[in-house]
């Protein structure tokens, strides 16, 4: 579904069938206000669709990606603007590639990942990635292609993505356990437990929780009998916290090293039932 910020183009409003004479009526009562010269907002228009549109572009990069309610990495908050052409001291973020055109207040997804490969680091491209490829149907060729332009380095992030990742909480783990060289395995399905985030060596479940994972009820509930679940079969599980992976990384690496470093990962298994 569409993502509306509430701001238009002339050329938007004629599309949904707004005539001239109807926006200057709406105009008129206050239902519609000019932003700049040929864009207009509704009276729920979104703040960044009018900053935006206000700074000569569209909301884009990071910020369109969140709206259009990808996984995002803590530390952006701030507002990201494309406008066609840089512009002398204002801050834009560019695509790798042809500049498109800004005919929406909001860039299309594809368009803001190009301008996102810029902006982010390596570990937080991974995860935005992760994130359109797990909630969306588009597949690594198609992400491949829309970034086709952009350098060897983006490519070789794209080699390093996963579909599968539930959460950018997940990715992160991922991808720093694997730089220490700890192999893990993406969504393995337990018999007895489910689907889990990521399995080191045969019987080390590591879960990565969300930031708001544990705000209903029944997530608590079912972490429980998981856990319990998994126990009884012989695994041993580490639940990490959105704030244990993006803010204590530090502290908690240690710990997942030492149950490494003491085999803990390659505990005997107990046979299930049959």
């Amino acid at each position: 579904m569409a993502v509306d910020l509430g701001v238009y183009s002339l050329a938007e409003l004629r599309d949904r069938g707004i005539s001239d004479h109807d926006r200057d009526a709406f105009l008129r009562a206050g239902s519609l206000t000019r932003v700049r010269r040929g864009w207009y907002a509704s009276t729920t228009a979104h703040d960044d669709g009018v900053a935006a549109v206000r700074a000569g572009g569209a909301v884009g990069c990071v910020s369109a990606l969140r709206h259009h309610g990808f996984w995002i990495p803590p530390g952006h908050d701030r507002l990201h603007v494309r406008t066609r052409f840089h512009r002398t001291g204002q801050p834009t973020c560019m695509p790798y590639g042809p500049p498109d055109p800004v005919d929406s207040a909001l860039d299309p997804p594809f368009t803001a990942l190009r301008s996102a490969a810029r902006c982010l680091s390596d570990e937080d491209f991974v995860i935005v990635a992760d994130s359109i490829l797990n909630s969306t149907n588009y597949s690594m060729s198609d992400l491949g292609n829309e970034l086709r332009d952009a350098p060897a380095r983006v490519h070789a992030l794209l080699a390093k993505c996963d579909g599968r990742a539930q959460s950018g909480s997940e990715t992160a783990a991922r991808l720093r356990l694997r730089a220490r060289r700890i192999r893990v395995q993406v969504q393995p399905f337990i018999r007895g437990v489910g689907w889990v985030d990521l399995l080191a060596g045969s019987s080390l479940i590591i879960e990565a929780d969300s930031k708001d994972h544990h705000t209903k009820r029944v997530n608590y509930q079912e972490d429980h009998r998981r856990d319990r679940a998994a126990a009884v079969g012989g695994y041993r599980v580490l639940r990490l916290t959105y704030q244990d992976i993006f803010f204590n990384w530090d502290n908690v690496f240690p710990d997942i090293l030492d149950l490494i470093q003491r085999r803990v990962h390659r505990g005997r298994l107990r046979k299930a039932a049959s």
